[in-house]
C-alpha cells in the first residue's frame, strides 16, 4: 500500500502544473473538464493517477479522489499550493506520534500575505474548533473515512449554490462518528493568497449561505450559534451590513434548509 498521497482538485488543467506543487509523494488528481478518462502517469519518479471528469463541484472532486486513492494517509490539496520539501515525512511522523488520531490539521503559510494565526501547542479538535480549520490543512487516515462512510456533502463548496462550509461539515461528520481530530503545529505547505473564487464580501448571499451551513452542522441549535457568530465577527462585517440584517439573512438560510429536509 502506498503510504501517502496528495488528493488534488483542479479544473481544465494539464499534468505539468504538478511540478509547481513540489510533489514528493504519489498523487491522485481530479481534473474537472469536458472529458471522462483515467491515466496513469509518472512525474519526477512519483505515480500520478490523473482523472478527467465532467462532474462539477469541489466536494464531488474530493469524493472521487478519496474513492480512487489507495494510500494509508491522504492529504487534501488545492492547485495553488507549494509543499515544503519534507512534507511527507512531517505528515507520516505526525500520524505515528498521534497514533489514535484519524484526522490531523497542520499549518499552512500564506505566500503573498498571512493566511492565518496558529497556536504553537498541539491540541485535540472539538466541534467548535473544527470550524476554524481549512481544507488545505487536512490529512487523514483513508481507512477511517471509508469505513465510516464519510463523504464531502456535494451540496456545499465551490461549484455549488452554497460555496462554503464543505470542510467544516465534513469534520462535523468525522466527530459525530467518534473519529479523533488533532491539530499539530507543523508546517507542510505554502499557499498562494489569490482572490477568492467564492468570497465577495459580507453581502446578503454570504450570510444566507452561512445560515444554510450552520443548519447542516447544528440543526435546531443553528440560530443560537449564528447569534454568537454575528456578535463575535461584528467588527469584521459591520461596515458592510448591519447586525440585524446579517442575522435575518442567516435565519432565512436556516428556514430554507429546515423546509427542504
Amino acid at each position: 500500500m502506498t503510504r501517502i498521497e496528495l488528493l488534488v482538485s483542479t479544473m481544465n488543467n494539464e499534468p505539468e502544473f504538478l511540478k509547481n506543487l513540489n510533489i514528493k509523494t504519489d498523487v491522485v488528481v481530479v481534473n474537472q473538464c469536458d472529458d471522462n478518462s483515467i491515466e496513469e502517469l509518472e512525474i519526477n519518479g512519483y505515480h500520478i493517477t490523473w482523472i478527467n471528469s465532467t462532474t462539477r463541484g469541489l466536494s464531488k472532486s474530493r469524493n472521487i479522489a478519496i474513492e480512487h486513492s489507495k494510500a494509508e494517509f491522504v492529504v487534501l490539496t488545492d492547485d495553488d499550493m507549494e509543499y515544503r520539501s519534507d512534507y511527507a515525512n512531517t505528515i507520516v511522523k505526525a500520524f505515528e506520534k498521534y497514533n489514535v488520531a484519524d484526522v490531523l490539521a497542520f499549518q499552512v503559510k500564506g505566500i503573498e500575505r498571512k493566511f492565518k494565526d496558529y497556536s504553537n501547542k498541539a491540541r485535540r479538535v472539538s466541534f467548535i474548533g473544527s470550524m476554524k480549520i481549512s481544507s488545505v490543512e487536512l490529512a487523514f487516515r483513508r481507512k477511517s473515512i471509508v469505513q465510516n462512510k464519510i463523504k464531502f456533502n456535494e451540496n456545499f463548496g465551490t461549484g455549488t449554490a452554497v460555496k462554503m462550509g464543505e470542510e467544516n461539515i465534513f469534520l462535523f461528520q468525522c466527530l459525530k462518528n467518534k473519529l479523533k481530530i488533532q491539530y499539530v503545529p507543523y508546517i507542510i505547505a505554502d499557499l498562494h493568497m489569490e482572490e477568492s473564487t467564492w468570497f465577495h464580501g459580507f453581502d446578503k448571499k454570504y450570510f444566507y449561505d452561512r445560515g444554510v451551513v450552520y443548519y447542516e452542522m447544528f440543526g435546531w441549535l443553528a440560530p443560537i450559534m449564528l447569534i454568537q457568530f454575528m456578535i463575535r465577527k461584528y467588527h469584521v462585517y459591520h461596515g458592510q451590513v448591519s447586525f440585524f440584517e446579517a442575522l435575518n439573512q442567516s435565519i432565512n438560510g436556516v428556514k430554507r434548509s429546515k423546509n427542504n429536509k
